[in-house]
């Protein structure tokens, strides 16, 4: 963010003199600004007129100043005020006057940043112009937008109090909410500093802020800081009046207001979705140390897990009640102690993904909530929105507002009613609509309207608001993590960190292809220097992979029917997340790509004896392509497909009740000479899906495609990916198996028709495209020799395919490949079982898993003219999407 602040145009200009005849002495002076040009938002001089090398009087050997031993300070000023035409009596050295000069700023586009509104499109068009931008329909560009944000905004909210407001374009507007008490000193500078030039909002989002909690483990500040000094409030108390001074407006609004879940609810009840397995959930904080601590910490006390318990002795003794309680279980398996009447009555879990949150959710009949101190919990809504009623205690700050006939009960603090309240919503639960409840009163459009007004009213002098949008919303950055037990924020007492995940201990980590994604990262084996395993996910249990130690194979349940070689503690969904810190690791990004991608790029065609040590080698250019910036819904598919000049009249099709859940995006590799010929034609046929075109240059072949696209989208990918390939793939049929028993696709309309629904019920981590025998996918290996077939196919499954030996020896190039990405030993028999043609679906869990630098450099190595790499990775599809095998970090592979 810090250099993405500054528009490329100011880092080719400081390139530009770093590497003149004037870097020696340009070198000494950038030295010295480095705070400036990194660390500050002070404004820029543009770089086309003022930073000539000649314009810098010390670059011009006719005007270079010399001063002699011992330095003359005196004389140095003197040359320089006459120099400068300064007024003399400002000039001094230590002086904090500073020469006005114009501002170069970068602009937000929405998911990127550019110089100039008009520089944000990148030959995309309107949907690559918002955040500062709008598009003029007149003239078909991207323009200023009438109300840009300050410039310090978006430096502003990556502090975590400060939080944006955006509108329903995802354009962010003047207006920051503060939504916990400051943490540190600089933080309550830069709100005083940028308070009249942006509208700060205080929100009742942390614990009892703005007053205090009697959380113990909470952080300090005094309530009179801050009940008066924003000038206005979104507020979640019954008692506004006496906490609020008069002048300051207040409106009674929560930011879990806008967590209704936007889900077809009948279709999920009648997909069975809802069926109930708990008659409660309740959903805890904690932190590993608080675990380890006997669950008394910051999370206990927020979430009242004291009373909770009580609550839960009542239901499972004399109610026989069963449950789930999430977050209670740490990454070793140490559980938060439950009542004993409760064992074996109620599942205790760690942290889920958020999504499988959700999923536990639907099948509980309701939701306790005991706490006291909590900020209006968005869990409550979620939950509501899932159509399950809440037991709510009745002190708490915060949520309070959504107990009514229709949503559930509360029941008092002191536990007096809780027995007649629980039975009494026992006896109601076919009674109760909370989805009606909050669908007609809650919500982004309803709670996004009425936030709008509240600032229209009050602050209309303070922000200029975009006219054809209607709508404001506390905005979040894009995150996919636990399920949301409240509207805090995380403060010093949270956990999550985002580290990057390594498992270096040799042991088995169970459940550890499916990690809480709040930690983006990658999951390493320690691999047999390190003495530990490898931990793997494969779909078959394949003759071909008896090789590998039984500790090593961590089968995949989505089509895998036997258990994990080493018994797991009982959990539901997800296993423990592995926390551990990676200190030797070195993963570069984006800002580092291009030279990576060069040394890749340059060592694989060595491997493939194309390029002799001398020959130059120039980068291949890596493709920026975006079709959204934000993040979808859960369960939706994106069906990406190659296309080069083959027909696509299949997705006439393609079943129109798939509209919803999927999206096709075309990417249309095609060269210029390709488009003159007819068969190359843009011929889209006319259909309801939604389809996204974007076009590529023909190179890489297939296999680049998912790359491109993963590299991209890494950020805002769908629940699951589909690549595809437009025209029909032979293997996807099933004339050629000799089973009669296997279900094969005659088009590729039958693969979306049925892929999509399976996808979305089954949910699985990675599906080949492929016929099925008995639920299970055909998959292919290479034969090292064509000798003695028989013998070598005796014991195979039906389920493994082969292709004989070629003069290409793609067997061969294959275990270099791996051996270069993952840094085994290419000297075994190993074979690689793959999916012929690329064609596959991919969970977003599953990509995540790897970092993004991962997959922007096999997308510059797909890139370049070595076909082979093409073909050699199409056989690494399971080892990249389908295991949690150790890579070698892409700076590395050039070793």
């Amino acid at each position: 963010y810090a250099i993405q602040f500054r528009p490329k145009a100011v880092w080719d200009g400081i390139n530009r003199l770093a590497s003149s005849a004037c870097a020696a002495d340009f070198d000494c002076a950038i030295e010295r600004l480095t705070i400036n040009l990194f660390n500050s938002t002070e404004t820029i001089a543009p770089p086309d007129n003022n930073w000539d090398e000649a314009e810098l009087t010390y670059c011009n050997p006719e005007h270079k100043p010399y001063f002699d031993e011992p330095f003359d300070a005196s004389a140095a000023r003197e040359f320089w005020v006459e120099k400068w035409q300064c007024e003399r009596q400002i000039v001094s050295f230590g002086s904090k006057e500073k020469k006005s000069l114009e501002a170069v700023k970068a602009v937000s586009c929405g998911g990127h940043f550019a110089p100039t509104c008009g520089d944000c499109p990148q030959d995309m068009g309107e949907p690559w112009c918002n955040g500062d931008c709008e598009w003029d329909d007149s003239t078909s560009k991207c323009i200023n937008s009438p109300s840009l944000v300050h410039p310090a905004y978006t430096n502003l909210i990556k502090f975590r109090p400060f939080q944006s407001v955006v509108d329903e374009h995802n354009r962010y507007v003047n207006v920051i909410l503060v939504r916990s008490p400051f943490e540190t000193e600089e933080q309550e500078a830069l709100y005083e500093q940028y308070k009249d030039d942006i509208l700060f909002l205080g929100i009742t989002s942390f614990e009892a802020y703005p007053l205090r909690s009697p959380n113990p483990h909470s952080i300090e500040f005094r309530p009179e800081d801050y009940v008066s000094r924003f000038p206005g409030w979104l507020n979640m108390y019954k008692n506004p009046d006496s906490i609020f001074p008069s002048n300051i407006p207040v409106i009674q609004m929560s930011h879990s207001d806008f967590s209704v879940l936007e889900i077809d609810y009948d279709v999920e009840v009648a997909q069975g979705k809802h069926e109930k397995k708990y008659d409660f959930i309740y959903a805890m904080t904690n932190t590993e140390a608080e675990v380890k601590n006997g669950c008394t910490g910051w999370g206990a006390y927020a979430k009242n897990w004291p009373l909770a318990k009580k609550a839960m002795d009542i239901m499972c003794l004399e109610m026989n009640f069963t449950g789930v309680v999430l977050g209670i279980v740490d990454s070793n398996g140490n559980s938060c102690e439950i009542p004993p009447s409760c064992q074996n009555k109620v599942v205790t879990a760690p942290y889920v993904n958020y999504f499988e949150g959700l999923n536990i959710m639907r099948q509980s009949k309701f939701l306790l909530l005991p706490q006291v101190y909590d900020a209006s919990p968005r869990v409550a809504v979620e939950a509501m929105s899932l159509n399950v009623p809440l037991l709510m205690n009745n002190q708490i700050v915060g949520g309070w507002k959504y107990i009514n006939e229709q949503t559930g009960e509360f029941f008092n603090d002191n536990m007096s009613d809780f027995r007649s309240s629980l039975v009494k919503l026992v006896n109601r639960l076919d009674s109760y609509s909370p989805r009606s409840y909050v669908e007609l009163n809650y919500g982004t459009k309803i709670a996004g309207t009425k936030l709008r007004a509240f600032v229209e009213k009050n602050f209309s002098d303070r922000v200029s608001l975009h006219k054809e949008s209607h709508l404001l919303i506390p905005s979040e950055p894009p995150s996919n993590d636990k399920i949301n037990t409240d509207d805090t924020v995380e403060s010093a007492h949270d956990h999550d960190e985002r580290l990057l995940l390594i498992d270096t201990d040799g042991q088995e980590d169970c459940g550890l292809e499916s990690q809480i994604p709040d930690c983006e990262g990658l999951s390493f084996g320690s691999g047999e220097e390190g003495g530990g395993s490898v931990d793997v996910s494969i779909p078959l249990e394949h003759e071909t992979l008896k090789e590998m130690p039984p500790s090593s194979l961590d089968l995949d349940s989505s089509f895998a029917l036997q258990p994990r070689p080493t018994p797991c503690p009982p959990r539901p969904g997800a296993g423990p997340p592995v926390r551990k810190l990676a200190s030797n690791l070195n993963l570069d990004h984006k800002g580092n790509r291009l030279s990576s991608v060069v040394r890749i790029f340059e060592k694989f065609l060595k491997y493939f004896n194309l390029l002799g040590d001398e020959d130059e080698v120039k980068a291949a250019s890596p493709l920026s392509f975006r079709i959204r910036d934000t993040l979808v819904s859960d369960s939706h598919v994106d069906v990406v497909i190659t296309w080069h000049c083959e027909s696509i009249d299949w997705l006439s099709d393609v079943s129109p009740e798939l509209s919803s859940a999927m999206s096709i995006i075309l990417l249309h590799k095609v060269d210029e000479s390709d488009l003159s010929k007819p068969e190359c034609s843009l011929k889209i046929p006319e259909t309801t899906l939604e389809i996204i075109l974007v076009r590529l240059p023909n190179k890489g072949r297939e296999t680049h495609s998912p790359f491109a696209y993963i590299s991209n989208h890494y950020e805002n990918l769908a629940s699951f990916t589909m690549f595809l390939q437009a025209g029909y793939h032979w293997t996807v049929g099933n004339d050629w198996v000799q089973e009669s028993s296997a279900q094969g696709f005659k088009s590729n309309a039958e693969v979306l028709n049925y892929f999509v629904p399976e996808v979305i019920e089954t949910k699985p981590r990675f599906l080949p495209i492929m016929p099925m025998i008995d639920g299970q996918p055909i998959l292919f290996v290479d034969r090292d020799t064509n000798d003695n077939k028989a013998e070598q196919d005796k014991d195979d499954p039906p389920t493994l395919k082969k292709f004989d030996a070629s003069s290409h020896d793609v067997v061969n190039r294959v275990r270099e490949t791996h051996r270069a990405l993952f840094g085994t030993s290419p000297c075994s028999s190993r074979t690689f079982p793959f999916v012929p043609g690329f064609q596959f679906i991919v969970s977003k869990d599953a990509i995540l898993a790897r970092p993004k630098v991962v997959w922007e450099g096999i997308e510059g190595l797909a890139y370049s003219d070595c076909i082979d790499f093409g073909y050699a990775i199409e056989r690494l599809s399971i080892n990249l999407f389908n295991s949690t095998e150790a890579m070698v970090p892409p700076d590395r592979w050039t070793e």
